[in-house]
């Protein structure tokens, strides 16, 4: 891979009686990524949305593969009101659901018997591992190594992905959210400035990720967004 993808998530709401969508200008480091209409619904209810159910994806851009830190970005409603979601990053290193916990740990750990590594595989191995593949996947030398591989990928049975399909939130703890945002000028911390019932009140549990932020017409949001390669 040479770039990633970054997804930003969000909601519009057209302009009071209006049916033109959202728009907003989104910049990254002071150049302007996108700038236009965003999925947007016209109506006069305030939804209490939550990161689980935005959904539509505002606009997207590229980082190089290699990038690691943290970039700024902005984002300021040009007409109508925005809601913004969660913002994903693809080649997102994240574990292969088919295994329990488990079996991750057995997998993870390179002291383990190759034995429990393949009684972990096989069960979910399709079709069945040959005697041929099994003799290969119970050996550990260098000559070997490709062919062991190549038949843990075929069956897609790695224990952690990171492909172009896999996407993952670049700011998912306390230590690695959304890093001195302000809207509007004013500074909301790992806070949230969030509308419940019409009311705008402040959240702390932002960092969670169970909150999203409302931005009203013309209200700048400004952030650090902590990007890193490899998850």
């Amino acid at each position: 891979m040479s770039t990633r993808t970054i997804r930003f998530y969000g909601q519009g709401y057209s302009t009071l009686g209006s049916d033109q969508p959202a728009t907003v200008m989104a910049k990254l480091n002071g150049v302007i990524i996108y700038e236009g209409a965003i999925p947007s619904v016209s109506s006069t209810e305030v939804i209490n949305l939550t990161m689980a159910n935005i959904t539509n994806v505002m606009f997207t851009t590229t980082i190089d593969s290699s990038f690691t830190g943290e970039q700024l970005f902005s984002i300021t409603p040009t007409n109508g009101w925005v809601v913004t979601g969660d913002v994903k990053v693809n080649y997102f290193t994240t574990a292969n659901p088919i295994y329990t916990k488990e079996d991750h740990a057995i997998l993870a750990n390179v002291a383990a018997p190759r034995s429990d590594k393949i009684r972990v595989m096989a069960p979910h191995a399709i079709p069945p591992f040959t005697d041929a593949e099994l003799a290969i996947l119970g050996t550990m030398d260098i000559e070997n190594q490709l062919a062991r591989t190549e038949i843990i990928t075929s069956r897609n049975l790695k224990a952690y992905d990171a492909s172009a399909d896999s996407w993952g939130r670049i700011y998912n703890n306390p230590a690695d959210v959304f890093s001195n945002v302000t809207i509007g000028g004013t500074s909301v911390g790992v806070n949230c400035i969030h509308l419940e019932d019409g009311v705008e009140t402040i959240a702390s549990n932002y960092s969670t990720g169970t909150l999203p932020r409302y931005l009203l017409g013309g209200q700048q949001m400004v952030a650090m967004l902590n990007i890193t390669a490899t998850r």
